[in-house]
């Protein structure tokens, strides 16, 4: 019986699925589970990347993808520090956003272009909701989590930066936003109002 015992858990420590929430998860390895639609991941790569994946519903397997680089040499293109992407079922980028570096003026652009690229504003108001609830919770969760050690600085940057914006008032925040769209606008001010909480 011990034996059993022995497997189970090691099977539970290989798998690494946390769910924060109905529809967010951190995964230590993107390749040993399968994506939901509209399920968002929190992604530890083998190579010290980190990614914010987003599966879009109805959009033939396209995922809204947020990568974080422990350094430039990491990219792809080896000069950027995050990259912001949609990518099809085959792995291709359809879209790509990049950015040389994370800085506090520039965190609202990559957060908006991430929102915009998982085509929220066109989603029913309950699931950008839900969207905007997980999301928050799950990048301070994930700051907390076993594997927190590896997530890269940019990473930890980027949630350091949201969190001295998220202290500002709406009206502050409004004026570094660069997006055209009121929609996606007020889903921007919303993440930012369920991120703040419990900070």
């Amino acid at each position: 019986m011990n034996h059993l015992i022995d497997f189970s858990k090691f099977f539970l420590v290989n798998e690494k699925i946390t769910p924060i929430t109905s529809n967010w998860f951190i995964i230590n390895n993107e390749s040993s589970f399968d994506k939901k639609e509209e399920g968002g991941y929190l992604i530890f790569n083998q190579k010290g990347n980190f990614t914010m994946l987003y599966l879009k519903k109805g959009s033939e397997g396209e995922e809204a993808r947020l990568e974080f680089y422990p350094s430039k040499n990491f990219s792809p293109d080896k000069k950027s520090m995050c990259e912001v992407k949609i990518t099809t079922r085959e792995g291709k980028d359809r879209a790509k956003k990049s950015f040389e570096f994370i800085t506090i003026d520039n965190v609202l652009e990559i957060l908006s272009v991430f929102l915009d690229y998982s085509d929220l504003e066109k989603a029913p108001k309950e699931s950008s909701d839900v969207f905007v609830m997980g999301a928050s919770k799950a990048m301070k969760e994930v700051l907390e989590s076993d594997s927190s050690d590896q997530l890269p600085s940019t990473y930890k940057a980027f949630v350091s930066y949201l969190k001295q914006i998220s202290k500002k008032s709406n009206q502050e925040i409004e004026s570094k936003t660069s997006t055209d769209s009121r929609e996606l606008e007020d889903i921007l001010l919303k993440f930012i109002t369920f991120f703040k909480k419990d900070l």
